[in-house]
């Protein structure tokens, strides 16, 4: 090939190749070459040569301008992609499923929120695949953030917010998130208060010492802050004498809110508010109240009343920071209920155990107040007991039905309630506040029962019905009325009209006893005719008597001074002791004297002492050592009724009692038959008679007395209790006749010193009442040698 027609094959390529640049520029499809025609087919088609046609057939997926898929070469047209998802060729992908065109194809693939359910991604048709709701709350269960639910929906979910939380438009999470409720309403809180943004919510603050008055509870456009009684984190040292009350200020303190962090302790009222009132019962139920040595009764009564005051204002402060509705604690030894709410024209009633009480607007809020009413009432079951007795009732009245100079005593018969309100003057209410006590004593007369309150005079606390009226009284309830709030109870006036009668009878009756045993006791010194053991016994009996009778006589009523009070009754207590043992040793001697065949030497005298005064010694150092609080009481000085320590006196008395009695039918038989074999000539009225005085004397000399004294503490009744009182202070007066008078030559005795103190005797006379009272005693030694002493 020569180099000419090298160039010209190159310039036809160059054009050829610049036709093709143009027509791809242009928009037309590249072509295919027909091998044998020489023809030219477009893009995506392929070329089919019949002889010297050739015809163009667009690949599978496309077609030219006029639709067809095969066409002439000669006919410049384009192979252009089929859009398989549109118009007529649209295909049917199914429900939830969409359809995606590709150059020469299609698929179909589902719709997000659907996931396929044969796991086929891509698919021709509905046939091939189902398209199934995907639940992307179950797939992801935080979808939504911490502060949102999640809630499936076809294709779909949504997320709803909880309160104080929402979803930002530009957030295309769903996500919850907080929202700042101060920012977007400034005046949520009320003046004083600051609004702090919490996590889905918000919370007022009250500054300083104040709380919001709903306490705990949601604060609402009537939350107020209020000024609370508040403490340092250190409490102060007690500097108070008395235990009983350095308690009570520890129980305040404890119980009082620690200034500057009340968020905290706002929610912890209630508990704090069981503590006190769990500490309140411990601190009522001390043995302290019970020491008479230490603590007079209007020294117990002025600490007990403080003891109310004090738990009323620290309970009224705990109050505050508690939530609007009622809050009702109790225990074995305690009840309270509080009541908080909104301004309120109703009547508020709070019940407790046995009590209940009605007020109304006026009286819980008081004139011009609004916003908080507050209201609430407590009892300590053992308060009841601290301020009953004595003659504290501040009223001068006198009954008709009883003499002037009466005493009177008040015992409380209902239980001591304490009330409080938000009002802080709670006095001379326009209308009074009702209180409806049950009482358990159903036979009270109106005209000795007393509404009455604690009232607080300087250093003394006393019942006063100032303001109270007695307004019905049925069987079982006391309906009281009063006109101001404090700590009440119903008394009722326990009137002793025998008290003056036998206050009487007790002093001339023991004065008239000590006379007769003094007499006593000088004839048992001095009479050489009564000189033997059971002289010595009556010696003794009649000293531990005497003593015993002269100190109750001076010190029964000295309850001022407890210490002396105490050794009063220490004293009695080992006296009237002793004249017991001696009484049992007189018993035992007359069981050796008659059962044991006379032998009236068988006892000893220092055995007998040691018995007599040892036995009530050791008896006396083993009660005080357990519980020298028994000695006084707030009325007289004797042992205490409580725990049972009146028992060191009873139980050793019912047991010489016991005794005696065993000794005295055993006696009194052995009697029957000595006298009937040692006098077998007496006429029978004279052995009746000797039987007769022999009973007495033992029935009077071994306590029968008593006897009759351990029924009068058991039941105080009128008739026991002018028997006890006149047998028993006559006792001495018994025994100077039994033992003195009755004998012969005592009276003889006494005849001879009586003569001889008036100076009528002689020496013949002397010597004749001398040598007859020697006679006597001879003969009586010769009559009854085996009971010398008898003189019977």
């Amino acid at each position: 090939m020569d180099r000419t027609t090298c160039s010209l094959l190159l310039g036809i390529c160059l054009l050829w190749a610049a036709c093709e640049v143009t027509s791809g520029t242009t928009g037309n499809p590249p072509s295919h070459d027909c091998p044998l025609t020489g023809r030219i087919c477009p893009l995506n088609s392929t070329c089919k040569e019949e002889g010297d046609n050739a015809k163009c057939t667009c690949h599978a997926g496309f077609e030219n301008q006029r639709g067809e898929a095969t066409f002439n070469s000669e006919i410049h047209l384009s192979c252009d992609d089929i859009n398989e998802c549109r118009g007529s060729m649209k295909v049917q992908c199914g429900p939830n499923a969409g359809c995606t065109n590709t150059q020469g194809g299609y698929y179909c693939s589902c719709a997000s929120g659907y996931q396929p359910q044969n796991g086929k991604e891509r698919f021709k048709d509905q046939s091939e695949e189902n398209c199934t709701d995907i639940n992307e709350c179950e797939k992801n269960s935080t979808i939504c953030g911490p502060y949102g639910t999640c809630i499936n929906a076809l294709g779909d979910y949504r997320c709803t917010c909880l309160p104080g939380f929402g979803k930002s438009n530009k957030d295309h999470n769903k996500t919850c998130k907080d929202m700042d409720e101060c920012k977007k309403t400034p005046s949520l809180c009320s003046p004083g208060a600051k609004c702090e943004n919490t996590p889905g919510n918000y919370r007022c603050v009250c500054a300083g010492n104040t709380v919001p008055s709903t306490g705990s509870g949601a604060w609402t456009r009537d939350t107020r802050c209020i000024k609370i009684r508040c403490r340092n984190s250190t409490t102060a040292t007690c500097a108070s004498e008395n235990p009983l009350q350095c308690a009570l200020r520890e129980i305040i303190a404890s119980a009082e809110p620690i200034c500057g962090s009340f968020n905290d302790q706002i929610n912890k009222s209630k508990s704090t508010l069981q503590r006190l009132i769990n500490a309140s019962v411990q601190l009522v139920r001390k043995p302290a109240w019970q020491n008479t040595q230490q603590m007079s009764i209007r020294e117990r009564q002025l600490i007990a009343t403080d003891v109310l005051l004090g738990i009323e204002g620290a309970m009224r402060n705990l109050a505050l920071m508690l939530p609007l509705g009622r809050t009702e604690i109790a225990n074995d030894g305690a009840y309270v209920q509080i009541w908080k709410g909104n301004s309120t024209t109703e009547n508020i009633t709070i019940k407790g155990n046995s009590v209940e009480m009605t007020l109304n607007q006026q009286a819980v809020i008081g004139d011009g107040d609004e916003g908080l009413a507050m209201t609430g009432m407590f009892s300590l079951q053992d308060m009841r007991n601290l301020l009953s007795g004595g003659s504290d009732f501040r009223v001068e009245e006198e009954s008709p039905r009883r003499p002037q100079k009466e005493k009177v005593e008040y015992q409380v018969i209902s239980e001591v309630v304490t009330a409080f309100v938000s009002n802080e003057r709670p006095y001379n209410l326009a209308t009074p506040i009702r209180f409806t006590f049950k009482i358990n004593n159903k036979e009270v007369e109106k005209s000795n029962v007393k509404c009455s309150f604690r009232k607080i005079i300087g250093n003394a606390s006393f019942w006063s019905p100032e303001g109270c009226l007695l307004s019905d009284l049925s069987e079982g309830t006391v309906t009281c009325e009063c006109n101001h709030l404090s700590s009440f109870a119903v008394l009722m006036a326990l009137y002793h009209v025998e008290s003056l009668a036998l206050d009487i009878i007790t002093k001339v009756g023991l004065s008239l006893s000590l006379v007769c045993l003094l007499l006593s006791i000088i004839t048992f010194l001095f009479c050489r005719s009564l000189q033997g053991i059971r002289n010595t016994l009556h010696l003794h009996l009649c000293v531990s008597l005497f003593l015993a009778n002269a100190i109750f006589l001076a010190g029964i009523s000295r309850v001022d001074n407890k210490t002396a009070c105490g050794i009063v009754a220490g004293l009695l207590h080992y006296f009237y002791l002793a004249a017991f043992c001696w009484m049992c040793l007189e018993g035992v001697e007359l069981y050796l004297m008659v059962v044991k065949v006379f032998k009236t030497n068988a006892m000893k005298k220092r055995y007998m002492v040691l018995a007599g005064y040892g036995v009530p010694l050791a008896i006396v150092g083993i009660s005080a050592a357990v519980r020298s609080s028994g000695y006084g009481t707030a009325k007289y000085c004797w042992l205490a009724l409580e725990h049972g320590f009146i028992w060191s006196f009873l139980a050793p008395v019912c047991i010489i009692i016991l005794v005696n009695a065993v000794i005295f039918i055993i006696t009194v038989w052995k009697l029957a038959q000595k006298f009937s074999n040692i006098n077998p000539d007496i006429s029978e009225f004279k052995k009746i008679r000797t039987f007769t005085i022999t009973a007495v004397a033992q029935l009077c000399l071994l306590g029968c007395t008593w006897i009759i004294g351990i029924f009068q503490f058991n039941q105080q009744t009128m008739v026991m209790s002018y028997l006890f009182t006149i047998l028993n202070c006559l006792q001495g007066t018994f025994i100077f006749v039994l033992h003195c008078l009755m004998k012969k030559q005592v009276r003889d005795e006494y005849r001879r010193w009586f003569c001889a103190a008036v100076n009528l005797k002689t020496p013949s006379t002397y010597d004749k009442f001398s040598s007859s009272g020697a006679y006597s005693s001879s003969s009586q030694t010769r009559a009854l040698q085996p009971t010398k002493e008898s003189g019977m």
